[in-house]
Order: structure tokens, then C-alpha cells, then sequence
């Protein structure tokens, strides 16, 4: 399935909440932080900024993420949660004869509340996600012979880099950490974040300011074991939840490389095994 097809099949009789602060995808988005400081000329250097507690939702929170010092914002401000979130993406399910079975070409991100958020479809090497409006709003490229440097670009883009993610080697259970470039829109300036995984516990963890003391962990993404397979994404106040989605993403694209690459490791082994006992 394409992505225009995709979109033309789908209806936008969605559920959305806009009485609720980002990370709801509404028109009118209050301000991606709330600053104590009744100065705000110079709200991305000198305000203070509250500590909103977490959303009365469905889940507990880590507590060993948190905010950072400073506005992570990259795909765009308007996504900056101005509270500790929480989504998972699922794979999707369409119908057939009457029954609801995977589609393994669509996923769909959800709140804590679970409310449909957006919308991902999958297109050769690259997942696009967009909103309830089906509206592309970036895609990852993510091919398996060149996952070594992974891409994530502006709504159909090619070219307009987002975020490049970078490994030391092909991707397996083995490769535990993965360079993040970006160009912060808050604060104007190139930055490096860290996504590290922990392969006992199925956990990716993002950090921000990883070379500093004031290194902070700043989102998660956990691989869970189920029929309809899922991740559970959690965002930290201050950073922008569409570039974590984004991870999300590109780790569901990850898992599946893993597999491929584990199959044709397996299938090698068993074939030495037999020209040794040939």
C-alpha cells in the first residue's frame, strides 16, 4: 500500500481531545512551556519554568526521566509538551470479511488515554506519519542494506533533514548506542543527543547534553511482546514529542532489521552445520 493510497482509503472521523495542552494535535496550542518569570522578551535564556506534574492518565511515569535544561525543539516548537507524556504506536488493524486482523503496511500512535494521535504508513524502506487530517508531517528512511545512517526528513522530503541517526556498524542486539544530530529551532544551534539500548531490558533511552554533567534522560522507548506488536514511547516536559515519536518510529524499523539480519545469521549457521556434516 502506498502512502496516497493509504490516505485516500482512510476517513478522518477520528477522536481528538482540544481542550487538553500538546501533545493534541489541535490548531490552537498553548505556549510548549509555562515561565514563571513575568519577563518573557528572552523566554528561551532566562525564564524559569514550572514543574507540571504528569497528566492524570492511564500509566505510572519513570522517574528517572526528566526535564532539560533547556527547550529541545527540532520538527517544530508548536510540539513541545509542556508536561511528561506518554503514547504508544501499534501496529494498525484493518478489516476483512468482517473481521479486524494486522495490517502489517500501517501503524497508528495513540495517547495514554488511548485516543488515536496520528497516523504512519509504511512505503518501501521509509514509515510517514501524519495526523488525523492525514497530513504527512515527516517520514524516516530506514533501508536494511544502509541502516548505518538512518534519516529523518520533513513531511515527504528527500533532502530536508530533520534528524540524522548514526551507528558504528550494522544494526543488531549488539549495537547499544546511536549518535543523534539535530538543529535545535529554540535555541539556533546544532545539537547531539544519545539513544541508547539495553538490550535485557528492551528499553531505548534518549539523552540530552550527553558529553555534560548535566546529562539528562529526557525520553524512553520500550519494545513490548504482543499479538498486535507495540512500543511505549515517554516524553519529558520541554522537548518535542514529534521528534521523539519519530524515534519511535525508527526503532519499530530497527526491531525489524534485527529480525531480518538474525534470520540470515540463523540460516547461515544451520547451512555450515550441514556442509560439516556432508
Amino acid at each position: 500500500m502506498t502512502v496516497k493510497e493509504n490516505q485516500q482509503t482512510n476517513s478522518s472521523d477520528q477522536q481528538t481531545n482540544s481542550s487538553e495542552p500538546p501533545p493534541y494535535t489541535v490548531e490552537e496550542v498553548p505556549p510548549p512551556y509555562t515561565p514563571v518569570a513575568e519577563n518573557t522578551d528572552n523566554i528561551g535564556e532566562n525564564a524559569d519554568y514550572t514543574e507540571p506534574p504528569p497528566d492524570e492518565g492511564l500509566e505510572e511515569y519513570d522517574n528517572f526521566i526528566d526535564s532539560p535544561d533547556h527547550e529541545v525543539a527540532v520538527v517544530g516548537r508548536n510540539y513541545v509538551t509542556n508536561k511528561h507524556v506518554i503514547y504508544r504506536i501499534k501496529e494498525g488493524v484493518q478489516s476483512v470479511d468482517s473481521h479486524s486482523t494486522l495490517d502489517y503496511d500501517t501503524m497508528e500512535i495513540f495517547d495514554d488515554k488511548d485516543i488515536k494521535q496520528f497516523n504512519c504508513v509504511k512505503d518501501g524502506g521509509r514509515i510517514y506519519i501524519s495526523n488525523n487530517d492525514f497530513e504527512t508531517i515527516l517520514n524516516v528512511s530506514a533501508e536494511v542494506d544502509r541502516c548505518s545512517k538512518i534519516h529523518v526528513f520533513k513531511d515527504y522530503s528527500r533532502t530536508e533533514h530533520y534528524a540524522t541517526i548514526e551507528t558504528s556498524s550494522r544494526v543488531n542486539d549488539d549495537i547499544q548506542i546511536y549518535r543523534v544530530s539535530v538543529f535545535n529551532i529554540a535555541t539556533q544551534k546544532h545539537e547531539v543527543l544519545e539513544m541508547r539500548y539495553n538490550k535485557f531490558r528492551r528499553y531505548y533511552y534518549i539523552f540530552c547534553n550527553k558529553d555534560e554533567k548535566k546529562k539528562v534522560t529526557i525520553g524512553t522507548i520500550k519494545v513490548e511482546d504482543k499479538t498486535r506488536k507495540e512500543y511505549r514511547i515517554e516524553i519529558a516536559p520541554m522537548v518535542d514529542y514529534m521528534l521523539l515519536l519519530s524515534f519511535g518510529i525508527l526503532v519499530s524499523r530497527l526491531e525489524h532489521i534485527k529480525k531480518i539480519y538474525a534470520k540470515i545469521v540463523k540460516n547461515l549457521i544451520l547451512q555450515n552445520i550441514l556442509n560439516i556434516n556432508q
